[in-house]
């Protein structure tokens, strides 16, 4: 069992535990990209796709089991990149190994789960991450500092929709989706309230409706196309957030809708209204309408990483352990969006509004790359 030191000097010493369709950018960024990182070692359910991926960017281990990737004590962190509902598992076990992790959204599926895994953290002094790190990409990160600045005068509130008909005909294993842990708001809600979270601040109080519109969905695409989903969760989510300051935000979650603009993001403030990319991008136009004005204007985006950037969350946590500070995406965050998500569910079963549990102030905004690939330290 590891005793969850790291090596500082070192890259720190990565191995994947899931290696599904998301793994790919990944991979990618983590061997070719991001410099504080090495990846040790890929373990996956279906052992062809480790061996894929190993081949394809140099990979020196191929683990079989899980287990193998929490006892190889070459190993510092563990990727979590299994579906939503066995994150918590994969990450309690990886912990009490003594590793530090890093999870793709959401960090659980209940707000218990989190907790339990953010408490389990801190008791052994492990290191805990998660996706998104989208937030810290070009275009939401131009827009925090405009908002920063004062472009915009007093920040009243914000709109956000992420609205489509679902995953059902062109994922190639789309159940998931419509199983506990999927559903809009926890699969895709994360995106955007955690760049609601670093323009706006910490969340107060939601008020939510949902419904399933659909109680069952019928897969088209391959392979499985012609099996139906029963559906568990809620599809079609509309809530009101209240946040610290005193702003507000309306969030629109929905697999239900047929719609050409998935995403939809405002930011309103007394002097102007910033139109923000999309929040499960790295980049993408900013706009601003200004008070007094017709039109909208584009701005510039001043920080780096406007690509396709996954895994920039773990490279700051990397490149965190040189300095002492603490990394972007860390437990605090990922735990009060999860607070901030599961709230909303119970807000919208309960019919009434739901104080947060957590309580949450914004980090760091990034800098500007000296050289890419490396984080400030």
């Amino acid at each position: 069992m590891s005793d969850g030191k790291i090596r500082v000097t070192d890259p720190l010493r990565v191995g994947f535990v899931g290696v599904g369709d998301i793994s790919g950018i990944y991979l990618q960024n983590l061997t070719q990209r991001f410099r504080d990182v090495e990846v040790r070692a890929v373990c996956d359910l279906i052992p062809e796709r480790s061996q894929q991926a190993a081949a394809a960017w140099g990979v020196p281990v191929v683990h079989a089991r899980d287990e193998d990737v929490f006892a190889d004590p070459e190993i510092e962190l563990v990727l979590n990149l299994t579906r939503p509902y066995e994150h918590y598992e994969v990450t309690r076990r990886a912990l009490e190994a003594g590793k530090w992790v890093y999870s793709e959204k959401p960090l659980g599926v209940s707000f218990d789960e989190g907790k339990a895994l953010f408490d389990l953290a801190r008791t052994r002094g492990l290191g805990l991450g998660g996706a998104p790190d989208t937030f810290m990409g070009a275009g939401i990160q131009t827009v925090r500092r405009l908002i920063d600045d004062g472009y915009i005068g007093e920040v009243v509130g914000a709109r956000c929709s992420m609205m489509c008909r679902g995953h059902e005909s062109w994922h190639p294993d789309p159940a998931f989706y419509y199983q506990r842990g999927g559903g809009p708001m926890l699969d895709m809600g994360p995106y955007y309230v955690t760049a609601l979270m670093n323009l706006l601040g910490g969340v107060r109080t939601v008020t939510a409706r949902a419904k399933r519109s659909f109680e069952q969905r019928l897969i088209t695409s391959q392979p499985l196309a012609g099996t139906v989903v029963d559906v568990e969760v809620f599809t079609d989510l509309h809530a009101i957030l209240e946040f610290d300051s005193g702003a507000l935000a309306t969030l629109t979650t929905s697999f239900d809708t047929v719609w050409n603009e998935q995403a939809g993001f405002h930011v309103f403030g007394s002097e102007g209204t910033i139109m923000v990319p999309d929040p499960n991008t790295f980049g993408g136009p900013v706009r601003i309408l200004r008070r007094g004005q017709s039109e909208w204007f584009d701005v510039p985006l001043l920080f780096d990483y406007a690509e396709n950037s996954r895994g920039l969350g773990l490279a700051d946590m990397a490149a965190a352990l040189r300095s002492g500070r603490s990394w972007r995406a860390n437990g605090e965050q990922i735990l009060h969006a999860l607070d901030v998500m599961t709230s909303i569910e119970e807000s919208a079963a309960e019919l009434r509004t739901v104080t947060l549990r957590t309580h949450w102030e914004r980090g760091l905004p990034m800098q500007r790359a000296v050289l890419d690939g490396v984080l400030e330290r």
